[in-house]
């Protein structure tokens, strides 16, 4: 499927577009509404205010997992993988995929050397970042947060 980048970030104003299972994650969505969407796939609660579902479909072919933080309402989405052949290939396969539903960051830079730091601007609503960082190790660190 073709993404028009207008409607993506459109979209991403509202909220996100999990393909597999289909559902619609609104920013305004509390707690009760994420367990309500996710009633019959394997939600799980980490904390009170964070849950994980894992193995989602997003842009069509994007296998990975999503976390999700509340504060009262949905305030970040965060994607991950549990492994992956390496940091370098997991963080360009990221990129290229939200490069291509959202176009080119509004922001680079480069981070550790080895890394670009990305971040997409939708005026003063929704910010995206993608960026490595040194966590007692090397993490890939990748979400979509409500401004």
């Amino acid at each position: 499927m073709f993404y028009h980048e207008h409607e993506s970030r459109a979209e991403i104003l509202k909220g996100l577009q999990i393909d597999d299972p289909m559902v619609f994650v609104q920013w305004d969505f509390s707690v009760n509404d994420i367990e309500d969407c996710f009633q019959e796939h394997p939600l799980l609660r980490i904390t009170g205010d964070y849950y994980v579902i894992k193995n989602v479909r997003l842009f069509d072919s994007l296998i990975c997992n999503v976390g999700f933080h509340f504060d009262e309402k949905l305030k970040r989405i965060e994607f991950f993988r549990d492994d992956h052949d390496s940091l370098q290939k997991s963080y360009n396969d990221f990129q290229k995929r939200f490069e291509y539903k959202f176009g080119k960051p509004s922001k680079c830079g480069k981070v550790l050397d080895e890394f670009e730091s990305s971040e997409w601007k939708f005026g003063n609503k929704v910010k995206i970042y993608h960026d490595v960082m040194d966590r007692f190790g090397l993490v890939e660190y990748l979400c979509i947060e409500k401004i």
